[in-house]
């Protein structure tokens, strides 16, 4: 017999995605919706355009470079640029 708690853990289970409740996903979506109020999508960048990259996430270090070839087949952002120091993919 299936009582009503049984019917309970069976929906949670179903609006389950990696151990969120249904409640749970819904705070997350409201805080993204949130997050993103002011986002806007970003202009592709061309070939021969130069840009400012960031090239040691540790040490916080940057330099001028020339987009040199783009590898966006997906929309993904991919980029080959060019700095003083030779060529980098970001």
């Amino acid at each position: 017999m299936d009582t009503g708690a049984n019917q309970y853990q069976t929906a949670i289970a179903a609006d389950n995605h990696s151990g969120m409740t249904s409640c749970e996903w819904k705070i997350k979506d409201k805080q993204a919706e949130v997050y993103n109020h002011t986002a806007s999508e970003l202009k592709e960048l061309q070939q021969n355009q130069e840009v400012i990259v960031q090239l040691d996430h540790d040490e916080n270090k940057w330099a001028v470079a020339v987009v040199v070839k783009t590898l966006d087949e997906q929309k993904l952002r991919h980029y080959t640029v060019q700095t003083e120091k030779g060529c980098h993919n970001q």
